[in-house]
């Protein structure tokens, strides 16, 4: 099989791994479902959309009230003193971790007396600058509604439904054996709570058990605890029937989550493990029950070789009183239990029980759940600590190879026996560590060389930059100057040629009445305008030297920029 966090999750990986596998050995993986500890969360989440989702938010804000507030923590602890409560702190509630709503809930009830003397009274009496804010307006909201404390209790009571079994398999050993009775006594455990009795004693392992309107008990009949029940007794009928029809519908959304989604879809395939049980290894149905598993793995066996296999194992009654006489019975990891049959050898010294070696020791390799892979995660943060996150991946394998290694030797590194292997292996460690230092100094010293040329390549081209940005001012400046003597020089012409037209046609008047005084005026303005076109011819070869220089630098600039895009290149 291939695990995976939940149902929906590499759906794709997984039809393409059994396609190829079914390819080369005509049988697909065994498929039992996904992680259920990771799908019976997910269900109480589907519960949670019908009652809780508002008192996961409040806890939420009440932790973050608090949190970072040493003044509004001050406050709470006098009221803790004052009111004789033990002087914890609130739990943090995670979203995607929904069972830590459990815990959280519950450290709410321990205080729930202060929790309402603080927001109800302290806070409007002596805080009321706090009443504007976002987190009280949510808390405050909450607080009010008349069922709030009975569904707090509520959630608490389903959470530990939920945990009972997400506990069982977290635990570090095969538990294949027992998923199917988990799966189904939890489900009767919730079901019992809206369904009829006479309905699960027939109930058959069908996932139709919540569809039918006549298997759900009657609201008034609904199990509640005592103080909820307490609680609803005080309010109006309206809000007790919601409140009931709340924790109706959360049941069933939890219920038929498990029923369509675990590994409870594939009943008829995994109640067949539990004749791995040691308990179940005596009863005669175990001997069918195994043959049944062999046909379900990718490999060949015989069913009758098999059963006669497993009727001489129920006869090793010696075996089997030395392991409970050892007081192992109970306790034994259901891996090392087998382990002590899979270890009896024949007359000539061969595995006495082939076929049932290869039959359990495949069996108990299928994942309930990906608890195992999560601790490793767990493990490896344990390694990189915050003053370790540096730490390199070979580093990190090397200390997680270290750390599985030990517990051989109870995590006690003196209890390792020193021999010539050892030695080898020590010697060979350390010629392969003084290598690979080797490699990382010159590792480093080339790319020190590399970054150093880099910064060398920056420094020249912030110094390129730089003098570009140098010659465009350069440029813009002269185009500035060019632009006012350009205008100088219109405005000079367009005086000379009005003055010069002006002068003339007063020259002509004057001579034409003999006037000596006008003739005098029309030949200073003709003069003015001669000297006018002197200063702008002088303009003219002005404006001329500035263009020049505009277009050389412009030339300069243009020819440098194409040497340096062929000297890249060429690097």
């Amino acid at each position: 099989m291939l695990g995976s966090d939940g149902p929906n999750v590499n759906k794709k990986v997984t039809r393409i791994i059994n396609s190829n596998i079914k390819s080369h050995r005509g049988k697909g993986l065994v498929e039992i479902g996904s992680c259920n500890i990771q799908t019976v969360h997910n269900a109480f989440v589907k519960g949670l959309q019908h009652i809780g989702s508002d008192i996961s938010d409040m806890i939420i804000s009440i932790y973050y009230f608090f949190k970072d507030w040493p003044k509004r923590l001050e406050d709470f602890t006098d009221i803790q003193i004052n009111q004789k409560l033990p002087k914890h702190s609130f739990i943090k509630h995670c979203e995607s971790r929904w069972l830590t709503l459990g815990p959280a809930a519950e450290r709410l009830i321990e205080q729930w007396d202060g929790i309402i003397y603080y927001f109800e009274k302290c806070i409007p009496q002596h805080r009321s600058e706090l009443m504007k804010t976002p987190k009280y307006l949510r808390i405050h909201k909450v607080l009010n509604e008349p069922t709030v404390k009975a569904e707090i209790i509520f959630i608490i009571n389903s959470a530990k439904i939920f945990q009972k079994f997400t506990l069982i398999f977290q635990r570090q050993e095969p538990l294949i054996r027992v998923l199917h009775s988990e799966l189904r006594n939890l489900i009767i455990v919730i079901a019992g709570k809206v369904c009829k009795a006479e309905v699960l004693k027939t109930w058959n392992n069908n996932t139709s058990l919540f569809d039918h309107h006549d298997n759900l008990k009657s609201l008034d009949l609904i199990e509640l605890p005592i103080q909820v029940s307490t609680i609803l007794s005080l309010v109006s009928e309206r809000c007790k029937l919601l409140f009931l029809k709340s924790v109706q519908a959360h049941y069933i959304s939890a219920g038929k989550h498990i029923l369509n989604k675990t590994s409870f879809l594939h009943a008829t395939k995994i109640k067949y493990f539990r004749c791995l049980m040691p308990t179940e290894l005596q009863v005669e149905r175990s001997c069918s029950e195994v043959v049944k598993i062999s046909t379900y793995l990718p490999f060949e066996v015989d069913p009758g070789v098999l059963a006669d296999e497993w009727r001489l194992l129920r006869c090793e009654s010696k075996l089997q009183a030395k392991i409970f006489n050892n007081g192992l019975g109970g306790e034994m990891r259901i891996d090392h239990y087998w382990n002590q049959f899979i270890q009896i050898q024949d007359s000539f010294g061969n595995v006495k029980y082939p076929n049932i070696c290869k039959v359990v020791t495949a069996s108990l390799t299928l994942s309930h759940g990906s608890a195992d892979v999560e601790r490793q995660f767990s493990v490896s943060g344990n390694v990189i600590t915050d003053d370790k996150t540096a730490m390199s991946c070979r580093m990190l394998n090397a200390r997680l190879n270290i750390k599985s290694g030990l517990q051989f030797y109870q995590n006690r590194p003196d209890l390792m026996p020193i021999s010539k292997k050892l030695m080898v292996s020590a010697q060979m460690a350390r010629q392969n560590y003084m290598t690979y230092l080797d490699k990382k100094k010159k590792l480093e010293q080339e790319t020190n060389q590399l970054r150093q040329q880099r910064e060398n390549e920056e420094i020249q081209k912030q110094k390129d930059l730089a003098e570009v940005e140098k010659t465009k001012k350069g440029i813009e400046h002269l185009e500035g100057q060019l632009k006012s003597a350009v205008n100088v020089q219109i405005n000079q012409k367009k005086a000379s040629d009005q003055l010069l037209n002006d002068g003339n046609k007063r020259l002509k008047k004057a001579l034409n009445k003999n006037d000596a005084v006008e003739a005098k005026i029309a030949q200073s303005m003709i003069e003015a305008a001669t000297k006018l076109r002197n200063e702008e011819q002088e303009n003219e070869s002005e404006t001329n030297l500035i263009q020049k220089k505009i277009e050389k630098r412009k030339n300069c600039l243009i020819t440098n920029f194409i040497k340096k895009q062929k000297t890249d290149k060429n690097d």
